[in-house]
């Protein structure tokens, strides 16, 4: 039996979830601007409303980003803080290879998951057939101009909180925009634990220590 905390900070919250194997047991979450001074009160509400102690976990997996710098960077330092503590595993996970392949639909070859990188800036992952994952980020217009030039006739699937933030500019700039209703803004925490486990059994990724995945450089950093 593998007992283990998932953990997921989306734009607006940030989640904790206890894993039985592939079974979700109980899920606590709380306001992303929060996250400085919830994440272990979270964390130790559900350890005890379940009767459990950290020791009985086998490992930690979260979401190392991309996404907001501040909340992302106080999340991996608070998890950080918790390996160095207890000594459990940490297992970190890339929220767009998440948010791929949670979506990943044959129907659908040609798909582009768009996260707010903020000041007109998307975070990227770009999937099409016989080819790696691409991924990055870029201001908003250029990736227009790029994808309309690339797939001028091939229908191309707009996921992530990006694609509602730019919803205008993607279907002015791209005719051949497919936005689906309801919009799904970001992988679920379901998705991280679920990759997180897959890594724990093949024993891959495993670490004392997570970095956040910011791809591109703070503003203050420049």
């Amino acid at each position: 039996m593998t007992t283990f905390i998932s953990i997921q900070n989306t734009y607006q919250n940030l989640e904790l979830a206890l894993f039985v194997n592939n079974k979700l047991i109980d899920k606590s979450y709380t306001n992303n601007q929060q996250a400085s001074k919830e994440l272990i009160p979270l964390l130790a509400h559900l350890l005890k409303k379940n009767k459990l102690s950290l020791q009985e976990f086998s490992f930690i997996t979260a979401n190392q980003g991309p996404g907001p710098f501040s909340t992302l960077r106080v999340v991996i330092s608070s998890i950080n803080g918790i390996n160095f503590a207890s000594a459990i595993p940490l297992i970190g996970i890339d929220g767009l290879d998440a948010f791929i392949n949670q979506y990943s639909n044959p129907d659908y070859p040609y798909t582009v998951v768009l996260l707010n990188a903020f000041n007109n800036e998307v975070y990227f992952a770009l999937q099409q057939p016989n080819k790696p994952l691409q991924k990055g980020y870029k201001k908003i217009d250029q990736l227009l101009q790029g994808l309309t030039f690339l797939f001028p006739k091939n229908s191309i699937r707009f996921l992530g909180n990006g694609t509602k933030l730019y919803q205008d500019k993607i279907n002015k700039q791209c005719n051949n925009a497919y936005i689906p209703s309801p919009l799904p803004h970001h992988c679920s925490i379901e998705q991280i634990a679920k990759m997180g486990l897959h890594q724990w059994e093949k024993k891959e990724g495993i670490v004392n220590q997570l970095f956040p995945l910011h791809l591109k450089k703070h503003p203050s950093q420049s």
